[in-house]
């Protein structure tokens, strides 16, 4: 969910590719390791739950955005 935004921030620097290999692609990397060091059931299920209200929340917002 941390970068779900991922296209809007890159659209906003001047060297996208410059940003992405020194911001972005580091701190994936970051978090990569992090889970792997981490990883059990109860972690995998906060990230499912996570991502499914980040969605929904999403969603309710851009609706709301609408009306």
């Amino acid at each position: 969910m941390m970068f779900s935004n991922e296209e809007e921030l890159l659209a906003h620097q001047k060297n996208p590719i410059k940003y992405n290999d020194e911001i972005l692609y580091p701190e994936k990397v970051r978090i990569n390791n992090e889970y792997v060091k981490n990883q059990n059931f109860f972690l995998d299920l906060k990230i499912i739950s996570y991502t499914i209200l980040g969605k929904k929340l999403r969603e309710e917002w851009a609706q709301s955005e609408v009306e």
